[in-house]
């Protein structure tokens, strides 16, 4: 079995058993579990050492899986996120489905379609949304690299993906964009 398998299937193993994982996303090395799991999500927290109130972007693997977390009637949002070509997280007004710390304090949920090969494995493989929180402690620069994750963060997860820890290809956080309708969006960061 190749590194790139064992580490899905590793994976898969740690999230189902309500583990958090380390793993490279399509921007920059997150800390992530399964998104509907509480115990996991409050554990990332104290792992970050971040305010337990803050929320958290979720990973679908597909733009028409991000509907679920919306209400969906805005007839524009699917080709939209259909036609991103850059890393992109969506701030959206949620449905009624999503609670807990996915949920933002104004109602509104944040979720990303990555084209990472890993992560679209990982979440094809899984058949689930995962947290993706970048893998620094609350209030510390992001990693650009693998090698920039602080040793606690490392120490704190239940599996770290050895695939693309030697990649030096700096990498930074995806574009974040608030959804207002109709095809129309606020950039908050680029």
């Amino acid at each position: 079995m190749s590194s790139f398998q064992d580490d899905i299937v590793r994976c898969l193993t740690k999230l189902r058993e309500g583990g958090v994982i380390l793993y490279p996303t399509d921007t920059i090395w997150g800390i992530g579990c399964d998104a509907r799991n509480p115990k996991a999500l409050d554990r990332i927290s104290t792992i970050k050492q971040r305010d337990h109130s803050k929320s958290f972007i979720i990973l679908v693997e597909r733009a028409a899986d991000a509907l679920y977390y919306t209400d969906g009637s805005d007839p524009f949002l699917l080709p939209y996120l259909e036609s991103l070509t850059e890393p992109t997280t969506v701030i959206y007004h949620a449905s009624t489905k999503v609670s807990g710390p996915i949920l933002r304090p104004d109602g509104t949920v944040a979720i990303r379609v990555p084209q990472d090969p890993f992560c679209q494995q990982l979440l094809s493989t899984f058949q689930g949304p995962l947290v993706s929180t970048s893998a620094n402690l609350s209030g510390e620069a992001y990693p650009r690299v693998f090698a920039d994750i602080d040793d606690k963060i490392k120490l704190s997860v239940d599996y770290t993906v050895r695939f693309r820890q030697d990649d030096i290809h700096a990498r930074k956080p995806s574009a974040l964009v608030r959804w207002l309708g109709e095809g129309r969006v606020e950039v908050i960061r680029s």
